[in-house]
């Protein structure tokens, strides 16, 4: 008898779902052809057995894996999760397949949890081990509950190894709202890329030296001020009157305007340490790029946070071109993704704080 036939999934940023099957069609090539495709969730058939530790890998996928099916109701679901886990600790990531790119809303959040807590109740009504609590480690199985836009829509159930190239959280998405005294949706994009890169601690960037590019209005300057970095932003733009007289005492954070052109910066104008370089810039990655390695061997930044624009079509499927000039000078390891508040945007963090 033949093994049955895998199938592979992936959710992504609304609008990116053709990206996404042509990125996994260069990846993948011969490998995995398309399935079924919803809004913000694609899946594919295997043409063969899929290798041990198998990842899509992908900077426009969000949460991917393996798929164990569709199920009509809650407990048929925690009896396929429990053959499955099979006594072995698992965590339970329960999430809407539909996100706003400004967030998922706090009573969204409460209907998940609220499905989450049936699940576990279910498990343990059938003597099954209730789901481990703590953020993921390398290795640990993942149980990924994806939840349809109506009532009716059965419950999907997939499986994942964590792993670098996984986001610790549900679905990839942190429980995030833009606040209205953020400057900008650049605030969200931060807080975002934190979440994902596991700074988003109080004091991960407490005293760190930040200097970023394409800073105005300041929405992710006012992310990086709460978190107890000295900013120094690069605009030629207006910066908000509230990231301009940030100052905490206790941390040392405050912000300093450098308000010139990116290509007029000279060495007398920036610190003379730069732990993080952060850019968000409205220009091409081919112009941005010589900035940056300008800046890069220089200042030997230990961690980079980008945000690289993909303001032509064509760059679409150049991602990989990118990444690979980026390679030739940024720090390791170096990671791409498409966070949930990117728009024709990703974003790249390269490098790491030491033990942070």
């Amino acid at each position: 008898m033949s093994a049955p036939a895998q199938f592979v999934y992936s959710t992504c940023r609304e609008g990116s779902e053709r990206l996404l099957k042509a990125e996994v069609a260069r990846r993948h090539e011969g490998l995995l052809t398309p399935a079924f495709m919803r809004p913000q969730f694609v899946t594919w058939k295997a043409t063969r057995i899929l290798p041990p530790g198998f990842e899509l890998g992908c900077v426009f996928g969000r949460a991917s894996g393996t798929s164990v099916g569709l199920f009509p109701d809650e407990k048929a679901l925690v009896q396929k999760l429990g053959e499955i886990a099979d006594g072995r600790p698992y965590h339970l990531h329960v999430f809407p397949r539909d996100c706003h790119e400004d967030g998922v809303s706090s009573l969204q959040w409460a209907d998940m949890d609220a499905l989450r807590a049936r699940l576990i109740g279910h498990a343990r009504e059938a003597g099954l081990s209730a789901p481990t609590e703590s953020r993921p480690n390398r290795g640990d199985l993942i149980f990924d509950v994806i939840v349809g836009d109506k009532a009716t829509e059965p419950l999907f159930l997939g499986r994942h190894l964590h792993s670098a190239s996984h986001h610790p959280l549900a679905g990839g998405l942190p429980r995030l709202e833009l606040p209205l005294e953020a400057p900008s949706r650049a605030w969200l994009k931060m807080e975002q890329a934190l979440a994902w890169s596991g700074l988003d601690g109080k004091q991960s960037l407490q005293g760190q030296v930040v200097l970023e590019l394409g800073s105005a209005p300041g929405g992710a300057s006012y992310s990086l001020l709460q978190h107890g970095a000295q900013v120094y932003g690069v605009d030629t733009g207006v910066m908000d009157p509230d990231v301009l007289c940030f100052h905490d005492a206790t941390t040392g954070a405050r912000f300093q305007h450098l308000r010139m052109a990116v290509g007029t910066l000279a060495p007398h104008h920036l610190p003379p340490e730069v732990d993080i370089l952060v850019s968000d810039m409205n220009l091409a990655p081919g112009v941005v790029i010589p900035y940056l390695e300008n800046l890069c061997r220089r200042h030997r930044p230990a961690l980079l946070i980008l945000t690289m624009k993909l303001t032509e079509e064509r760059l679409e499927s150049k991602v990989g071109e990118i990444l690979g000039s980026l390679r030739r000078f940024v720090p390791t390891p170096l990671r791409a993704t498409q966070l949930p508040a990117n728009r024709r945007e990703v974003c790249v963090v390269a490098g790491g704080l030491g033990a942070v």
